[in-house]
């Protein structure tokens, strides 16, 4: 089993090891008051001679923008609802990707990964605390998938990192019960119904548009499916699906609206339903967003 030969030069430390019979050189660390001395740097080297020892392939020159867009979001978007993957992809595209163009993901420490988040944060001084905290579990996810697919090997250099200070979020706004009140007094038909329900349930906009006429039993609702996109999926926790008790002005609103509700539409092949799911029975896609606008 190689140690390999850790020496100082051109005011950094150096590994000197050998792969395939092959003598290679890589620097481990800048000389600075955190690497002082051979023993500061030498869990670096064990990191880098860890794989090799163990009879393995030693890591490519892989960037971590080339195994988190060729390897880690196509992984998200098999494996993940589609909200979560198109989350994943805006917070990588608008956050992470301008900081790490040539950033090897072999060899990446805690060190570094902190030096990212601190970039990060520089670089867009209106990021909320709440925003970095989002970017730490991303590039969390990020190494533990690299580990499982032995893209990475170590511990993950994200976990002991902190994420900077930013702005306090804001608070998030909540209609009260009395302007709930006035914005039933203006609507009508569908819309009404729309915003009783969403006020009265809590439920989320993909969970209103998921909604169907079976899904009430009696004096409950459940929540069998989202809808983010035209794209239906299963709602995100088993919580999500318990049965809900309706209250009577929401039993109210939807006795009142189901005689007016036209017919459901039958495919013409019955074997090959419509790619793209419906709206919920009692609320059009326009009645949904211009509830969720007055709201």
């Amino acid at each position: 089993m190689q140690r390999g030969q850790i020496f100082k030069r051109h005011g950094g430390w150096h590994l000197r090891y050998r792969v395939n019979g092959k003598q290679v050189c890589q620097k481990l660390a800048d000389y600075c008051d955190d690497y002082r001395t051979v023993s500061s740097v030498r869990q670096i080297a064990d990191d880098i001679l860890r794989p090799i020892n163990r009879g393995g392939q030693t890591a490519g020159k892989e960037t971590l923008q080339e195994f988190i867009e060729g390897t880690y979001l196509p992984h998200v978007q098999k494996h993940n609802k589609p909200s979560t993957y198109n989350g994943y992809r805006n917070l990588y595209n608008l956050r992470v990707k301008p900081h790490v163009a040539g950033v090897r993901l072999f060899g990446f420490r805690t060190r570094d990964a902190q030096k990212l988040l601190e970039a990060i944060a520089e670089s867009n001084g209106n990021l909320s605390h709440a925003t970095l905290i989002h970017v730490k579990s991303f590039l969390s996810g990020v190494f533990s998938f690299a580990k499982r697919m032995g893209s990475f090997d170590g511990a993950n250099p994200v976990r002991d990192t902190k994420a900077p200070r930013g702005q306090a979020s804001k608070e998030t706004y909540a209609c009260s019960h009395k302007e709930v009140e006035q914005m039933l007094k203006i609507l009508g038909g569908v819309s009404r119904v729309a915003v009783t329900v969403a006020a009265y349930t809590g439920l989320s906009l993909g969970e209103l548009r998921g909604l169907k006429w079976k899904d009430i039993s009696g004096e409950q609702l459940s929540v069998n499916r989202t809808i983010w996109r035209g794209i239906e999926s299963e709602p995100k926790t088993e919580a999500r699906k318990n049965a809900m008790p309706l209250l009577p002005i929401v039993r109210k609103e939807l006795d009142a609206m189901q005689p007016r509700c036209p017919a459901k539409r039958k495919s013409r092949n019955p074997e090959k339903p419509p790619e793209k799911p419906t709206q919920p029975d009692f609320a059009t896609e326009a009645d949904v967003e211009r509830s969720k606008r007055i709201a």
